[in-house]
């Protein structure tokens, strides 16, 4: 979730008509979160805030980055999670060395996430820590201590502290209090954030809240205009006479449609130490003066518009910043291995295959792999097992026999031999490629790779729905044309279907089922008893890879058929049916950071050959299922 994170911005006075520089202390004090949150609370994200203590404000001011410290297990009412070496009786104490324990401030943001459904975002009174996302990959917090530490580690936050009204006239270094707040996590989409401007009680301006990417529905004339319609409607009907500024800066969320709700992000100052998106300051005074008779509304038009992100140029790993000496490298790379160890020592697997000993019936196998490793191995409670000379040794009254082998991972080497040996260049792949590779074959199972009559041949299976409907009496059939994935708008120029990569072992039935359901939300349920879905036809189609040089794959599509059994049938809206209008599906995709990235597809309906640029609903042609038509989602 996306909340403001720039600091508190210069003002002029609100009933006068001064330079943009003229700040006002009241103007940065009524944009604290705590000022305007009890006010509008219907229309905001849930939220918790907590007061602060001077020593901890003066921990987070305190020089270089300290990582919070687990407690010793003797330690009085000492909980896992709680910071410095406890044994001082103050609520919240600093030891002589610099390592701070906040017992009772702890205890509160641990109970605030518990009530925030575990996952929370941090921000003091004005800013969220969104230059310390690189510490823990975004925003989210789990625990006080990683709350804790993205304080410590903000510029913006020490913004705050230090910094709120140097430009103002007054003579305050620093509000009445600090706050903490605690807002509820949401996985949001940024092309759906908005910053808004408002002079002189009148919506000025509105511009697209993350500047860094380009969104291409935005372009759309009627989304664009139904999102100003929303935002409008917004201010008028929530926020005007409510809040009591007559300028400022309001960041929003704009649901898609249908919903089109739009909840409130926060309020910033009016001035230009607050960004102005894809406005500049001058630009907005000048509209101010000209007063326009409806807001100005900006998108970024291309992939070459595209704006650096403030964050970036405030962080360092703070590894690095922990890191004095050759010990804190040792330690470091102590922690690193401590890590992958962990991220290794367990792993899951699940999949459904016709059973080899019971004919038709269809079984699920699930695999639970998991490492131990023996610190000691001198220890003689483990002579039983034959340590430490690792000899053999036997179990159940000598019925089982067991030996130590050794433990080499030699599958990316037995691949690198296997693609050697049958004239593939390895040299030609990018060590990403390689990486994808192995991942797909030994660890997601989403190909397979073998010797079929002497070359060596990538195989892939993929699933394709064709999903048909009777409307206005012609037949219809939902296909895709655009999709946005991580920023960026993909152009589908030829007719696409859903379409989806199955696991190697999975049955096309389970496959059917689950593309249905990630790629256009159909309950499982509802696929049963509203579709009637048959098995249309398996072919097959051979490449040579663009990502794998010299690698042939075959590719084993099973075209499947799915109609709709009642496409007047009113649960079928959010597919766009029953009257074939324009809907947009959201789902998230799982990233190799580990971050969730949202992809957006667009539908609406569509005739004849005058397709639009999104998914639709267009008339079935004489023969949707020749060979050749549509894409492979996942080819390579």
């Amino acid at each position: 979730m996306a909340i403001d994170l720039n600091q508190p911005g210069e003002q002029e006075d609100g009933n006068s008509q001064g330079t943009q520089g003229d700040m006002i202390e009241e103007e940065v004090l009524a944009c604290q979160f705590a000022c305007w949150f009890p006010t509008f609370k219907d229309v905001t994200f849930k939220s918790e805030i907590i007061a602060l203590s001077e020593n901890f404000v003066k921990y987070l001011l305190a020089d270089g980055i300290h990582v919070p410290l687990p407690k010793p297990k003797d330690s009085d009412e000492a909980s896992d999670g709680s910071w410095g070496s406890g044994g001082d009786s103050d609520d919240e104490a600093r030891d002589p060395e610099g390592v701070f324990d906040f017992p009772e401030l702890e205890s509160a943001v641990r109970a605030a996430i518990s009530r925030l459904n575990g996952q929370v975002i941090p921000k003091l009174n004005w800013s969220a820590p969104k230059d310390a996302h690189w510490i823990h990959g975004s925003l989210k917090c789990c625990s006080p201590t990683e709350v804790f530490t993205l304080l410590k580690a903000s510029d913006f936050v020490s913004h705050d502290l230090c910094h709120a009204f140097d430009h103002t006239a007054s003579s305050r270094r620093r509000p009445d209090a600090f706050t903490l707040v605690l807002r509820r996590w949401h996985s949001l989409h940024e092309s759906s954030e908005f910053r808004a401007f408002v002079r002189d009680a009148e919506l000025l301006a509105i511009s697209q809240r993350q500047t860094g990417g380009f969104f291409e529905h935005l372009l759309n004339t009627e989304e664009a205009e139904a999102i100003q319609a929303a935002i409008r409607e917004f201010f008028e009907q929530k926020l005007r006479g409510r809040f009591g500024l007559k300028r400022y800066v309001f960041d929003v969320y704009v649901d898609i449609p249908p919903r089109r709700r739009v909840w409130l992000m926060d309020f910033s100052p009016w001035g230009p130490t607050t960004d102005a998106c894809l406005f500049d300051w001058e630009d907005l005074s000048e509209m101010a003066q000209a007063s326009p008779a409806s807001p100005e509304f900006r998108v970024v038009q291309s992939e070459a518009d595209r704006r650096g992100r403030l964050e970036n140029f405030h962080q360092i790993p703070l590894e690095l910043a922990e890191m004095g000496s050759k010990e804190g490298l040792a330690e470091l790379l102590e922690k690193a291995d401590k890590l992958l160890a962990q991220k290794e020592a367990y792993k899951y697997e699940e999949y459904s295959a016709e059973s080899e000993t019971v004919p038709d019936m269809t079984t699920t196998y699930k695999t639970h792999n998991v490492v131990v490793t023996i610190k000691d191995k001198t220890r003689r409670e483990l002579s039983s097992m034959g340590l430490p000379a690792g000899e053999d040794f036997s179990t159940e009254d000598g019925k089982t026999r067991w030996t130590w082998a050794p433990v080499e991972n030699n599958k990316e080497d037995e691949l690198m031999q296997l693609l050697s040996q049958h004239g593939i260049d390895v040299a030609e792949f990018t060590w990403q490629s390689f990486v994808e590779l192995y991942s797909e074959v030994y660890e997601k199972s989403l190909s397979t790779v073998q010797v079929v009559d002497g070359q060596l041949v990538r195989k892939v299976k993929v699933v394709k729905v064709w999903l048909e409907a009777n409307l206005f009496s012609q037949k219809h059939v939902l296909i895709l044309k655009t999709k946005q994935q991580q920023g960026r708008v993909q152009h589908l120029r030829n007719i696409r279907t859903l379409s989806m990569r199955m696991r190697a072992v999975q049955q096309w039935s389970d496959a059917v089922a689950e593309a249905l359901f990630l790629r256009l939300g159909i309950p499982e349920q509802q696929q049963k008893n509203m579709l009637s879905v048959t098995n249309s036809e398996t072919r097959e189609e051979v490449e040579f890879s663009v990502s794998f040089p010299g690698l042939k794959t075959v590719y084993t599509i099973m075209e499947v058929r799915c109609e709709v059994l009642n496409p007047q049938d009113q649960r079928w809206q959010y597919i766009g049916l029953p009257s074939a209008e324009d809907f947009t599906f959201c789902r998230q995709e799982q990233l190799a950071t580990g971050e969730y990235d949202m992809i957006l597809t667009r539908c609406g309906p569509c005739f004849g050959a005058s397709l639009t640029s999104w998914p639709s609903w267009p008339m079935l042609r004489p023969s949707p299922w020749h060979r050749g038509v549509g894409s492979i989602s996942g080819s390579k």
